[in-house]
This record gives structure tokens, C-alpha cells and sequence, in this order.
């Protein structure tokens, strides 16, 4: 994946849910993937698996406006490292994380306040 990033400058949008069997599943490894995403100037939107390590994803703050996270049942919700991630992306207009994980458990939202709050106010501010 890290060679390949560097042969598709002009990639607005990369679907990497099915390589979840064979995602970076190391923080440096993962780490490294969000470097070398970042590395594609036009890429937009984003699909991953939850085990894609989103605490990284901040790397595509200058590009990235929609991004779906597909959370799978055994990996639980967000982690507040992952919800940290997510609320680096600057550009961020469109976020979509489905999956199943228990509503009930705090856990699993990851502190998800900051980043609804954030979204409410993007809205207050798109309205304006």
C-alpha cells in the first residue's frame, strides 16, 4: 500500500474496508499508512475498517472531507484515541460510522461529545 500511494497522485477516494484482513495492524505500521495517505493531495473520501488505527487519520487533516468507519462487532466503539483522530480532519464535512456496538456502553462512544459538539457547530456555521 505505501509504494502504491506514491503512483496515485490524482485519488480522491480509497475504499480500504476489505483489506481488513490484511490492514497495519501496529501502531507504527498503522502510522505509516496514514503518512503515506497523506501523501495523496486529492484524496477526499476515506473507507476503513475500525482496526485502521484512526488515531492517525489526523495525518489526512489537509484533504480529507467525507470519511465512513465500518465498526465491527468484536472491536467494540471509538476509543477516545480514535475520536481524537477523527477531530484533527479540519476539512471534515461528511463522518459516517456504522456498525454494531452496545449504545449503552461509555466505552464504546469514546467520548464522542467533542466531536458532536464539534459537528453542531460546523452546522451552526455552514448555516450562517
Amino acid at each position: 500500500m505505501f509504494a502504491v500511494a506514491g503512483l496515485l497522485p490524482s485519488l480522491q477516494k480509497l475504499d480500504l474496508e476489505y483489506f481488513n484482513n490484511s490492514m497495519c495492524h501496529t501502531a507504527v505500521q498503522q502510522r505509516l499508512l496514514y503518512d503515506a495517505l497523506a501523501t495523496l493531495p486529492h484524496l477526499e473520501h476515506l473507507i476503513v475498517p475500525y482496526t485502521s488505527g484512526l488515531q492517525h487519520v489526523g495525518a489526512l487533516a489537509g484533504s480529507l472531507k467525507d470519511l465512513e468507519v465500518k465498526i465491527d462487532y468484536n472491536e467494540g466503539g471509538l476509543s477516545q484515541a480514535d475520536v481524537a483522530g477523527i477531530l484533527q480532519l479540519r476539512r471534515l464535512t461528511y463522518l459516517h460510522v456504522s456498525g454494531l456496538f452496545h449504545p449503552m456502553d461509555r466505552d464504546a462512544t469514546g467520548g464522542m461529545t467533542p466531536l458532536l459538539e464539534r459537528v453542531c457547530c460546523l452546522a451552526g456555521t455552514l448555516q450562517q
